[in-house]
């Protein structure tokens, strides 16, 4: 017969502290937030005369502004601040106006493809080329040389024609845009096949004499994008 009197062993008691009754309001770290990115070169066929002043430019626009939703007063800085130089280039006839224009629109169009989304790209773009920036812009270009050969006087000889932006004219520009306006869908790697079986040139200068071969290095994928791009409004 057990001994009902027997003392039971005494429970031990942890010393851990007691579990918590509410829930904090524990906060995670945010992630770091994106920032404007910088092409990492430039657009195909930026005229040279161009290139350290816009190097300066574009050096301060991405320190000063930052956040992603600048882009467009990123773009206006930057037309701002090349609007003499450009201008001037204009006038001393180092640059041909119709030129300048064109080189313009293709730096502007490289920061936006590199900031935003298709879905915004063109508004982005839409919003810049009607901004008082733009305008000046284009009256200081059109204020200079008359990019057309003007009449020659008596006597003189008469200039020398100049040649045209290779991304603006040429039977093989005329037929990459064919493709790009008859294939919508494709992406770029089947766009670059075609222009292969075409035959049309990539640019001079490039790593390799094959589209398809260049677009697979990520740096010229970019350039190619940027051209189609540009081919796909030119044909809307």
């Amino acid at each position: 017969m057990t001994d009902e009197t027997t003392e039971k062993p005494a429970r031990k008691v942890s010393k851990a502290p007691a579990p918590a009754t509410e829930v904090g309001n524990t906060s995670w770290p945010s992630p770091e937030p994106r920032h404007l990115r910088r092409p990492t070169d430039w657009p195909p066929y930026f005229p040279t005369e161009l290139l350290p002043q816009s190097e300066i430019v574009l050096t301060k626009a991405y320190m000063k502004f930052r956040a992603p939703t600048e882009i467009l007063d990123l773009c206006r800085y930057v037309l701002s601040s090349l609007s003499e130089h450009v201008s001037a280039t204009v006038r001393d006839k180092t640059l041909r106006a119709d030129l300048a224009l064109t080189a313009m629109g293709d730096l502007i169009d490289f920061q936006v493809h590199w900031n935003s989304d298709p879905v915004e790209r063109d508004r982005l773009l839409q919003a810049i080329k009607t901004s008082d920036e733009w305008l000046r812009f284009a009256v200081g270009i059109a204020s200079g040389p008359e990019s057309v050969t003007a009449p020659s006087q008596a006597g003189a000889a008469p200039a020398a024609p100049q040649p045209s932006h290779p991304l603006d004219a040429g039977p093989d520009i005329v037929k990459r845009r064919a493709i790009v306006r008859q294939n919508p869908g494709l992406k770029v790697a089947g766009l670059c096949s075609l222009f292969d079986d075409a035959k049309i040139p990539v640019p001079t200068g490039w790593i390799s004499q094959s589209w398809s071969q260049t677009c697979k290095n990520p740096k010229y994928r970019q350039r190619i994008q940027v051209i189609v791009s540009k081919d796909r409004r030119k044909g809307s």
